[in-house]
């Protein structure tokens, strides 16, 4: 045992070695003296970066993105007054997917001309373009 702790010791003064470890104290060279250590840490650090990047491929629009998506069907349908948007307050209370799109239920708070203001939740159809997301009936 003694044999090497000494070896352990002595792998740390290797120049590259205490150049990375240097202010890290002895729990960072023993870690990169034993790599089971190192090894199932930087599996799970990359299996959670995939799962990420995964999850944000085929994930539903966020707030934003239905905010923007609805913003352009106002647009589209001439109901913008003076270019600013109806949408008040817009809540995403969940989205199911359906095919190429998504079905979300959102709760919104509009202010229409000569309506005034109203608050409606409604289930509206997204889906993914190369221009981003677009609302559809």
């Amino acid at each position: 045992m003694g044999g090497q702790e000494t070896q352990a010791a002595s792998e740390c003064q290797e120049p590259d070695v205490r150049r990375l470890t240097s202010g890290a104290g002895p729990r960072l060279c023993d870690a990169l003296n034993q790599p089971e250590i190192l090894m199932p840490k930087f599996q799970i650090a990359l299996i959670a970066t995939f799962t990420l990047a995964l999850a944000a491929c085929s994930s539903a629009p966020s707030e934003t993105d239905m905010r923007q998506a609805l913003d352009e069907q106002y647009k589209a349908l001439a109901m913008l007054s003076d270019g600013k948007s109806p949408i008040e307050e817009l809540e995403r209370i969940g989205c199911e997917k359906s095919g190429d799109a998504y079905l979300c239920d959102v709760r919104m708070t509009l202010k229409l001309p000569m309506v005034g203001k109203q608050t409606t939740t409604s289930r509206v159809r997204f889906i993914k373009t190369s221009k981003g997301w677009a609302a559809t009936a």
